[in-house]
Order: C-alpha cells, then structure tokens, then sequence
C-alpha cells in the first residue's frame, strides 16, 4: 500500500515532454454522441482542447469568443425556489463571454493558453401569481421589462511542453493561487500514459497501457488510498473492443450492450468525411422543454472549406435533421480571424482572432 501511495505521488509531480498523437473534438448540447466502439482516455484537457492548426511564425494570438442565447426572444427564464407572494429569484439563461491568449516558442510551438470566460446572468423577483401553470422550480417563461445582471469571472491555464498540452490549471476571481485540474503524461510511442484528476472531493491518478495497435489494453485507477479501479480491454480481430474484464471484482462484461455497426469515410487528404451505422448519436429536437424526445442518428456528414476547415456537419436520418455550420474569414497567411458557428440556421456564437506575427 505505501509503494502505491508513493507511485501517485511521483505520477502526479512528473509531467515529462513527449509527443502526443492530434485530436479533434466537438461538444453540442442537443446532440448526444455515444460512446467510442474502443475505450479512449478520459480528459478534461482533451475535451476542450481548441482547434490548434495555425500557419506561420506566429507569437501570439488573441482570441475572443461571444456567445448567444438560443431562445425566441433572447429572455427565457426559468424559476428558482417561488414562495407563495414572490419568487426568490427568476434567472435567464446566463451568456458566456470567452478570451484566449495563445503564447508561441521561439520554435513555433504553443507554449500556454490563458482563458478567461466571463459569465452574466440576467435575474429579476416577480410575484408568483404571474406565474401559470405547473410551479416546477425548473420551468422556464418569458418575462417583459429589464432584469438586473451579474457577471462572474473564472480563469484557466494550459500549459504545454514541446507543443503538447500537459498541464491544467483553474482559478476564480477572488482567488490568486492557481489549483491543478489536470495532468498529462506520455509514453514514447506518443500516447497518453496517464492522467491524474483533481476533482472537488477526492484525488485520482489513470494509468494507461496499450498494444501494438494503439488501442488502450489496460486502465489502472490510482488514489492515495489505493487501486480503485482495475480495467482489461479484449477487442476481435475486427479491432473492435467486446469485452470488459473487472480484474478487482473479478468480473467479465460486455464492451457495449448495444453494439454499433458503422462505417467511417475519408477524403484524398484523409480528412472523415462520412460516418454511417446505427445509434451513432441521439438528437433532442426540443431542448428546452422538461420533456426529451430522442431521434436515432444514422449518419453524421462532415464537410470543409478551401483552407481545410470544417465548415458543416450534418446529423442525418433518410433526412437532414441538425445541421452545424461554421463561416470563416482568413487572413493573407491562410490562418482564420473570425468565425461564426451557426447551429439548425441561428447563430450561437461569433470568435474573432488577433493574430501577432514574429
């Protein structure tokens, strides 16, 4: 037990430069996309990892992004805790206001990401008997007249060490020490080895081993009491994971309980361009209501631009249902300054880039 403690330690402290394989990832809200058919390492880092193709000696870009309320009228409110007279509180639907600094090495490597994400939320007490219907503390309405907001600031920071993103740290406006979030190690195959979390209540380090086909074989869960978790991955022929071996429990489990046969296509530059199969992802047609409709998705389409950016996306039935577009401008050196993200039609969000050449 004490050599484990002290393994955990060690991992958590050593973050060494090594090379890591590139990744591209898209989170949508009405969109669910289930999970990968071969187990994939879990990180925040990962996550939200921001499209990093630049082009030329660049020192520094200055990026900030705006977002927009997705609602009929832009007021749509929900209540929180009514009492019989007033509402304790009536809150919109907060906006997010998002700036990034993007620092270069002298090599032409990112060295950090600042962030900054500042948050306003529009709130205003109203008596109860204007509120009809169900009094569900969740419900949402539309409310006329001006609402007072508050704004709240949070910062995050992404280090990284030959390019690769290895460490991330948070702090909120009333706090000046930074706190760790996340820290990743690599193999020298350029593979995530670990990951150690700092969640809210506890601590915990994820080891990763893989075969010669970069498909992760084993997952190791460390926290400074012990093994928590202790995962063995068995895949066919085909690659594909089928089952889960609990090596604590002792227990042997179905990769999937509903398998999904697809299909993936790519373009000349190996670009994906097509996904096709059964349950690759699940659509929410009316995110706001209390009620979830769910339509099965049988094919994702990914489309791009001259300069290689992906400018739609498409989740498909026999029918495009959801579409996801972006609209680029670029400067002379091919990079984008400004993109708009437009979702089923309506803009959600606008992100415009200064971009400071050496």
């Amino acid at each position: 037990m004490r050599n484990i403690c002290l393994l955990f330690l060690c991992l958590c402290l050593i973050v060494p430069p090594l090379f890591s394989q590139e990744k591209y990832y898209c989170i949508h809200n009405d969109v669910t996309v289930d999970n990968d058919a071969v187990p994939s390492v879990n990180s925040i880092i990962l996550d939200e990892l921001p499209d990093l193709k630049f082009v030329g000696n660049i020192q520094m870009v200055e990026e900030q992004q705006k977002n927009y309320p997705q609602n009929e009228d832009g007021t749509l409110y929900f209540v929180q805790e009514p009492s019989k007279k007033y509402s304790r509180a009536v809150i919109s639907d907060f906006t997010k206001e998002k700036k990034s600094i993007y620092l270069f090495d002298d090599n032409g490597n990112i060295s950090s990401i600042e962030k900054t994400t500042v948050n306003t939320t529009s709130f205003k007490k109203v008596p109860t008997k204007q509120l009809t219907g169900n009094s569900d503390s969740r419900r949402r309405f539309r409310i006329k007249g001006p609402a007072h907001t508050s704004t709240e600031e949070s910062y995050q920071q992404l280090s990284f060490t030959d390019g690769l993103p290895t460490l991330l740290e948070h702090r909120d406006e009333k706090d000046d020490n930074w706190e760790k979030l996340e820290a990743l190690q690599y193999d020298s195959a350029q593979r995530i080895a670990s990951v150690f979390h700092n969640y809210d209540t506890y601590k915990e380090l994820a080891v990763y081993k893989y075969n010669s086909d970069d498909l992760i074989t084993s997952e190791v869960h460390l926290s400074p009491h012990g093994v928590i978790h202790h995962l063995k991955y068995i895949y066919n022929d085909s690659l594909r994971c089928t089952q889960v071996v609990d090596c604590l429990k002792d227990t042997i489990m179905p990769y999937d309980s509903e398998p999904r046969d697809y299909t993936c296509h790519y373009d000349n530059e190996g670009r994906l361009t097509l996904i096709e199969g059964k349950n690759l992802a699940w659509y929410n047609p009316y995110p706001h209501r209390a009620c979830s409709i769910s339509i099965a998705i049988s094919k994702i389409s990914y489309y791009y631009d001259e300069h290689g950016s992906l400018r739609k996306k498409c989740y498909e039935t026999d029918d495009i249902i959801y579409a996801v577009e972006w609209e680029y401008k670029y400067d002379a050196n091919g990079n984008w300054i400004s993109c708009g993200k437009y979702e089923d039609g309506k803009l959600v969000s606008i992100t415009v880039r200064k971009i400071t050449y050496r």
